[in-house]
């Protein structure tokens, strides 16, 4: 299905957005990550259609349910061997995607009865921090990051327990914006890691493009998503702070 997208990409622009960049990669690197990026594209497409889809009530489905759809449809493609089974890979790879727009819909309609220009802004910055991040990896000559495994797993698991403890025990504002601010710190480092990863797997012979752009849109998403709600929390202050002003 990718593909289709990429036959109805300029073939001057889709050779020159990667020759022109003096990236520290081979041409087959490059032509792998062309795959990765553009399947991420379609993800991306899908998420924000079925989203849209939610929020203007054209289709409306349970949170829950489809939050426990898209972790059984994850668990489906990582037991799924996409060379073998490629189609099937590729329609949990995307049905991940469409089940991915309807569990975020009622956050992103939140945000934007608050403040639509949220949306805008937690885009832009999860861009900007997702590119910067990924070209200093292919710029890079040493790729020293995967040093940092042991860290990551030691930080996501932190973050596990952090949030439990405050969702049952704690609630407490205050810790949750430091599990917003540590989130959003963690995943920023797992761009740079997932990216080395996938580059060090393909050239050590994994072409499994559809596993490594699962990755990189699941970095993605969290980045997204702590952005907006720390972007809410923060007009949610200033809504506040107006309020005591006036009286």
């Amino acid at each position: 299905m990718s593909n289709i997208f990429e036959q109805f990409m300029p073939s001057n622009l889709n050779s020159m957005s990667w020759d022109n960049l003096k990236l520290n990669l081979t041409p087959s690197v490059k032509s792998h990550l062309k795959k990765v990026y553009t399947n991420m594209a379609v993800m991306l497409a899908i998420s924000a259609f079925t989203c849209y889809l939610d929020i203007i009530g054209l289709v409306s489905f349970n949170y829950t349910l489809t939050s426990l759809a898209a972790l059984i449809c994850l668990a489906a493609f990582a037991m799924t061997d996409e060379i073998t089974s490629k189609d099937t890979a590729q329609y949990l790879l995307y049905g991940f995607a469409a089940l991915k727009g309807f569990s975020l819909a009622p956050l992103i309609s939140l945000a934007i009865d608050m403040d639509s220009s949220i949306i805008f802004t937690a885009l832009v910055s999860t861009a900007l921090v997702f590119i910067s991040f990924s070209l200093s990896v292919m710029y890079s000559v040493n790729r020293q990051s995967l040093y940092i495994t042991g860290f990551l797993s030691t930080s996501i698991s932190s973050l596990f327990w952090l949030s439990f403890a405050n969702r049952f025990i704690f609630q407490s504002s205050t810790m949750f914006s430091l599990e917003l601010y540590l989130g959003l710190a963690v995943f920023s480092m797992y761009v740079i890691y997932d990216t080395q990863v996938m580059i060090m797997k393909f050239e050590q012979g994994s072409k499994l493009y559809m596993r490594h752009t699962m990755e990189l849109y699941i970095d993605l998403v969290a980045l997204f998503v702590r952005l907006m709600v720390l972007l809410m929390k923060k007009k949610e202050t200033e809504e506040e702070k107006k309020n005591k002003k006036r009286r």
